[in-house]
């Protein structure tokens, strides 16, 4: 394949004497003729020049064109013929290159790094993949630039663009999504967040900004009532990461318009600073009803109770949600709105991450009724032991298993005291449970991933303490007289299982199995594809 790298140059004496004349006469008006474009092609422009090496293939070669974050590289740039470029990457912020970053480009030269970006993007018509890095849209000028170049672009596929500091994200967001092609099938938008500090002391340069924004503001609403007519059909994958801590009404009738764009999307990854307590679930799932793919996150510090997601799921079709994860806040949530909202798709999800705190039945009807289940992280929210096994489970594909259980029993491990002659009625009893609880981790066979916490309700938070499972370590105790039996045979067949992690440990003073132990070779036997596991000695694992 043809392969573009961009290296800047120094300006020789010449090219600066010329451009200095053009700006001259753009200052008189004596050349009012010169556009964009010629200026790009022109030698006379302050550019950088594309190296290309090409190799003969037999299939055909797909030119593409990449600008690292870390490499000192910039627009504009002088493309000869660009037409057949399918991919850019482009960075257009400069950590050296002082004269030649964005910031300052925009000072000296007659165009703004946006104009030389849309003539850029208006000459190369096959273009399937862009990604922008650190895009800015300061005025209305750029706005407009920006969008008539997009909206050229019908043969894009793939856009991924992360916005730099401002104060009109909510209407640049809206822009990129009604700007769009038809042909658009994925979308990531997403901005560090992080909003300028407001200008003190400056009345001219605040009525500059309130003025900018209402510019955007009309360009956007015209933008919007073009795209309204056009939905993104082909959109499988939306994106809409960290925007701008905002709970005002026109905020978020702004996301629920950009959603209205979107009635196919399949894949909906949301992040969100603060979330409004008005925002609607069920609105959200008659706008893109056939959402399978669900990941949202809040960074937000008050506590606050998330229903808006459970109640988006409740208001899709049966057995449509394939994933679900989602990164909250560290509050409860309403068990019986999660439940059920998880049970309508019980037959076809197969990914659940929730971090928020969700009840010990809740967790255990999760494992009770998903059929399809392949990844289950619940490690907020303890599970009870008797929940874990008040049923058998459902699914037996689980590959990722991470699960905080209570035992609800405070037992001492043997090396803190003396063993007993006997067991204990409670020791009885905690085992019977926990056989069961063995069994079902051991028809697991396609595990890959475990991690179990043992707690129970004097669990002290510290590193140093672990409260082991009893017995899932140890080989089956061949005499009458075992006070701790062995249940480590009912794992054999977890043939694909490659990391431990959590509370699962011997009842030893280290938490390891000696070098020489039985548990050791008989790990090594069952096990073929076991590598991490911190009570495993390590010179032992296979290479």
């Amino acid at each position: 394949p043809a392969i573009a790298s961009v290296t800047p140059i120094p300006l020789p004496k010449k090219q600066e004497q010329e451009l200095l004349q053009l700006q001259e006469k753009e200052q008189e008006g004596k050349d009012s003729s010169i556009s964009i474009t010629q200026s790009l092609s022109a030698s006379s422009s302050p550019t950088a020049t594309i190296l290309s090496t090409t190799k003969t293939t037999a299939t055909t070669a797909t030119p593409q064109l990449s600008s690292s974050r870390n490499m000192n590289t910039h627009l504009p740039v002088s493309l000869s013929p660009i037409a057949h470029i399918t991919k850019l990457d482009i960075s257009l912020v400069s950590s050296v290159d002082k004269m030649r970053s964005c910031s300052d480009f925009d000072v000296w030269s007659r165009y703004s790094m946006i104009d030389y970006l849309g003539a850029t993007l208006r000459r190369t018509p096959q273009l399937r993949e862009l990604r922008l890095h650190q895009l800015s849209i300061k005025d209305a000028k750029s706005a407009r630039t920006f969008v008539l170049a997009l909206r050229k672009l019908t043969s894009l596929t793939h856009l991924q663009v992360s916005l730099g500091q401002s104060r009109v994200h909510s209407q640049v967001e809206s822009l990129l999504v009604f700007s769009c092609p038809p042909s658009i099938k994925s979308l990531d938008i997403c901005s560090d967040g992080q909003l300028p500090k407001p200008a003190t002391g400056d009345q001219d340069e605040t009525l500059i900004t309130v003025t900018i924004i209402k510019e955007i503001a009309i360009i956007n609403d015209k933008v919007q009532a073009r795209g309204a007519t056009i939905p993104l059909i082909r959109l499988r994958d939306l994106r809409l990461w960290n925007a701008p801590k905002t709970t005002t009404t026109a905020t978020i009738e702004e996301l629920y318009v950009n959603f209205g764009r979107c009635p196919n999307v399949e894949s909906l990854r949301l992040k969100l600073q603060v979330v409004p307590d008005n925002l609607d679930g069920t609105r959200i799932a008659k706008m893109c009803p056939k959402i399978r793919n669900l990941l949202y996150r809040c960074t937000a510090a008050k506590h606050i109770s998330e229903e808006w997601p459970y109640k988006l799921l409740l208001a899709l079709p049966e057995h449509q949600l394939e994933m679900l994860s989602h990164y909250g806040v560290d509050t409860g949530l309403d068990g019986d709105l999660v439940g059920r909202a998880l049970v309508r798709h019980c037959c076809s999800l197969r990914d659940i991450f929730i971090q928020n705190r969700i009840p010990s039945k809740t967790v255990g009807m999760i494992l009770q009724h998903c059929e399809a289940l392949e990844v289950l992280n619940t490690r907020y929210s303890p599970m009870d032991l008797e929940d874990a096994i008040a049923a058998a489970w459902a699914s037996s594909r689980i590959t990722d298993l991470s699960i905080d259980i209570n035992t609800g029993i405070n037992r001492k491990p043997f090396y803190l005291h003396p063993p007993p002659s006997h067991r204990s009625t409670n020791e009885k009893k905690l085992f019977d449970r926990l056989e069961i609880l063995y069994r079902q981790i051991g028809k697991q066979t396609s595990l890959r991933s475990l991690h179990l916490t043992a707690l129970h309700d004097s669990t002290r938070k510290t590193e140093k303490y672990i409260q082991p499972f009893p017995g899932l370590l140890r080989l089956s105790d061949k005499t009458e007289n075992g006070i701790v039996p062995g249940y480590l045979e009912l794992l054999s067949g977890l043939k694909r299982l490659k990391e431990i992690q959590g509370s699962v440990a011997p009842e030893t003073a280290d938490h390891k199995l000696a070098e020489d132990a039985a548990e050791v070779d008989w790990i090594l036997k069952h096990w073929p594809e076991f590598r991490i596991g911190d009570f495993f000695p390590r010179h032992r694992l296979p290479v």
